[in-house]
Parts: structure tokens; sequence; C-alpha cells
């Protein structure tokens, strides 16, 4: 079975293909339940990433006197989380046509009256002041190297 994964936007859009071997109906049921699997392990490989700060390495570090702050206000001194509203917001959405990872455009900063969206545009694409802090990317292209592993582990699970 092959998945791709497109980037759309803020999200991420899972499409399956054929599994040659099954009934049409059946491979169709199939595209769809490891579809939304993989986007379910997407949204936990990015959430756990953040709170794990799994690629603080490869990012530019904090300016310190803004990491400092974040701590006198009481608020978690890591990259891309300061409360856990943002990394909370990730969700997967199933559309017609795909099942969709992103951040929901719908929740706003309570203090900044910021969309947490663009606050994640922000962090991963980088600003004129903020180095870019690829999340969604680098989890994305690890997700499509582990793919064969994810299907023969779905697999497994429905056992």
């Amino acid at each position: 079975m092959d998945l791709l994964i497109r980037d759309i936007n803020q999200y991420v859009t899972l499409e399956t293909y054929y599994v040659m071997s099954l009934p049409e109906r059946r491979r169709n049921a199939l595209q769809r339940k490891f579809a939304d699997y993989v986007a379910r392990e997407y949204r936990d490989r990015l959430r756990r990433a953040v709170i794990r700060q799994e690629l603080a390495d490869s990012w530019t570090p904090l300016n310190e006197a803004y990491r400092n702050s974040k701590i006198q206000n009481g608020l978690n001194p890591g990259m891309w989380i300061a409360t856990s509203r943002l990394i909370e917001s990730v969700v997967v959405i199933r559309t017609p046509m795909a099942m969709v990872v992103g951040i929901d455009r719908r929740k706003v900063n309570k203090e900044s009256k910021t969309h947490l969206w663009l606050i994640a545009k922000a962090l991963e694409y980088g600003t004129d002041k903020i180095p870019p802090r690829p999340l969604f990317r680098p989890i994305k292209r690890k997700l499509e190297r582990d793919l064969p592993r994810l299907f023969v582990k779905f697999l497994e699970e429905r056992r």
C-alpha cells in the first residue's frame, strides 16, 4: 500500500491508494482506516516531539532574555510550547477526500488574541524576527520513511 503525504497550507493531507489483493469495497475501507491510523500517529508524534523537545538540537535556541521571561512568567521554557494550548490544538479531521492533520483554525491565544495556526506558521517557517523551528516538516519526513513499518503494525493491531 502506498501512502502519499503532501503539504496543503498549514495542513498535511493523507491520501491512500490501492491494496491490489483485496476486493474494492474492503480495500477502500482498509485505506480509510489506515489513513486515520497514520493521521493519528502524525498528530501524536507532533505532540510528543514538542513535549519532549525532540527537535530542540536542530533549532536555533531561544533568545536568553525571552527564555528567562518565559520562566519568570511561569511558562514552559521550551520551544513550540509556552502553555499546552498550541500543541493541544493539533487535530485530525476527516474530509470526504482525505484525513487532515493541522492546527484548529478557530483556536486563539487568549493573551495575544492571535490565532494559534498563525503562531505555528511563524514557528515552522520563521519570520523576520523569529528563526524557523520546523516541527511539522521533519516529523512528516520521518513518518513517510516509517510507512511500511506502520502498515505492518496497523495490520498486526487489527488481528
